[in-house]
């Protein structure tokens, strides 16, 4: 059983991850916990500050008199059993700051996406290009913060009557450059506009993204010259 070494999703439980405990808070807000100190750390805290023990346990720790971590130390892997089943098998290493669940990587981002919602809502095409054009603009700046590009162009618009409606287009070749995103949005948007509807939000999201190292080996991503631009 190894101990529980998590910094992306740190909690009191991690030896030598962080905590968020007030009374343990550096000036970042952020408690580095090493594994010797753990056990310490863990036997001081309130039950309901264990990893893994909701409300409803904690109140069921409260009614059995259990309220610190220490106490929950001294309750037997079969008592813990017995009240809470597989689950008690779980407190039960958690509370002395073991796990041995692997380690998930960070979850590959699937889209990058802006929207506004309009304090009133809107009618004229030539404002919901621009609103669009600068919603486009976020989602490049994003992207090229992530070192990313997709194939996917998906323009989001909710009707004044709440109702939500999408439409996508794919393309051959990634892109990130809000001028080309826009060569798609317009055609989107015409579809859907031709109900004559006041819009009360928009949104822009590219998907099926591609990384930095897969930009590389692609000749066709780059931002159009003013001769292709010229040419629409």
């Amino acid at each position: 059983m190894r101990s529980c070494t998590r910094p992306p999703q740190a909690s009191p439980h991690t030896p030598s991850g962080r905590s968020s405990t007030s009374a343990h808070q550096k000036p970042d807000g952020l408690t580095v916990i090493t594994p010797e100190a753990a056990p310490a750390f863990l036997e001081a805290l309130p039950v309901g500050k264990i990893f893994g023990v909701g409300d409803v346990t904690a109140a069921r720790f409260k009614d059995l008199g259990i309220t610190t971590g220490k106490a929950l130390k001294q309750l037997s892997l079969e008592r813990l059993q017995e009240l809470f089943g597989k689950r008690g098998t779980v407190l039960y290493y958690f509370a002395r700051g073991e796990d041995d669940r692997p380690v998930e990587p960070e979850r590959e981002r699937k889209s990058v996406g802006k929207e506004t919602t309009f304090e009133r809502d809107i009618t004229e095409r030539a404002e919901m290009l621009l609103v669009l054009e600068q919603l486009a603009q976020q989602v490049e700046s994003r992207l090229v913060e992530l070192e990313m590009a997709g194939k996917t162009i998906t323009l989001k618009l909710r009707w004044h009557d709440f109702q939500l409606v999408t439409r996508s287009i794919s393309i051959a070749s990634p892109i990130q450059d809000a001028q080309t995103m826009m060569r798609s949005l317009r055609p989107l948007l015409d579809q859907l506009l031709m109900e004559n509807w006041p819009v009360r939000l928009l949104g822009v999201a590219l998907s099926h993204l591609v990384s930095s190292h897969e930009l590389n080996k692609l000749e066709h991503l780059k931002t159009p010259s003013l001769w292709e631009l010229a040419g629409e």
